[in-house]
């Protein structure tokens, strides 16, 4: 008999972590030197070039933060060390239980400006994401227009008879040609009338003699009498 399979049990699937909420007391956590520099000079890239997106400007600023040289980047460097100690400060404060760690008031208004800033930015990211959102519908709209009215001149034209295909004709058999009659030649033909002519002549010649010769009286005597 077959063994009996085994069931095989999964274990039992990990709890999700929950996040604890987030305490708006708490102190916010300090920038780096490149988020210091990428807050100066997004607007100037921005500006500078006007088609890139927000991923290419991103982008764009890193690649001028690694090409910066340790002095140009000395001063976000050292606005990244103070808000450090701010932070340390103020989370010291926290954990020991201390008053609420309050932020100070121009802290408080930088932060908000910054994420006014922010909702702005997004806001704007969104417009041109609908932008391009109905550009992509009006291009898939044409495209259908096109396809319909190709298919509907393709129905309403007539099919092309296929040629018939002719039969190779026979290479007529090619007739001997006759062979023409040697033409004489002139100087030939001279000679031939000049000897004619000379014989006529000489016949004429002939003739005439005959007729002046006196003729005898008398008849001739008979053969074979004396």
């Amino acid at each position: 008999m077959p063994a009996a399979k085994k069931k095989v049990t999964k274990p039992p699937a990990a709890a999700k972590k929950t996040r604890a909420p987030k305490d708006p007391n708490a102190p916010k956590r300090a920038l780096s030197g490149y988020m210091y520099y990428t807050m100066a000079r997004r607007a100037g890239v921005k500006s500078e070039n006007p088609d890139l997106g927000f991923g290419d400007v991103a982008r764009a600023l890193a690649e001028e933060w690694n090409s910066l040289a340790p002095k140009g980047k000395g001063p976000y460097v050292r606005k990244a060390a103070t808000d450090k100690s701010r932070y340390e400060r103020e989370k010291a404060a926290y954990d020991s239980g201390a008053a609420s760690c309050q932020r100070p008031a121009k802290s408080t208004a930088a932060s908000k400006a910054r994420v006014t800033k922010m909702i702005k930015k997004v806001n704007e990211i969104a417009e041109e994401v609908e932008d391009i959102a109905e550009e992509v519908e009006d291009i898939a709209a044409d495209v259908k227009a096109v396809k319909k009215l190709v298919g509907k001149r393709g129905r309403g034209r007539p099919k092309k008879a296929a040629a018939p295909v002719a039969a190779p004709k026979k290479a007529a058999a090619k007739k001997p040609a006759a062979k023409k009659p040697a033409a004489k030649k002139p100087a030939a033909k001279k000679a031939a009338a000049a000897k004619k002519a000379a014989a006529t002549k000489k016949a004429t010649a002939a003739k005439k003699v005959v007729a002046a010769a006196p003729k005898p009286k008398g008849r001739p005597p008979k053969k074979g009498k004396k």
